[in-house]
């Protein structure tokens, strides 16, 4: 029996945005935010670790999507989803 594959998004804090699908730009709200393995987004957030001395910050965070679902439930934060 496999487990189910948890599925990651990844904010920017560069461009104050998500990671568009097939890391091809961002793009505003969840539903059309890319979904990527742990193992691929802890890929790209790791290769973005050199921006983030201009940025005073860690420019890319690797979000897993059941938690950012399970937090905003019942939320109603316009423009969030």
């Amino acid at each position: 029996m496999s487990e189910a594959r948890d599925d990651y998004l990844i904010w920017s804090n560069e461009h104050r945005r998500w990671w568009a699908p097939g890391r091809h730009g961002y793009v505003l709200g969840l539903r059309r935010a890319g979904r990527y393995s742990r193992d691929e987004a802890l890929e790209i957030c790791r290769e973005a670790l050199g921006t983030a001395a201009h940025l005073g910050a860690i420019s890319e965070i690797p979000v897993r999507e059941k938690d950012v679902t399970e937090f905003l439930a019942n939320a109603m934060i316009p423009g969030c989803v």
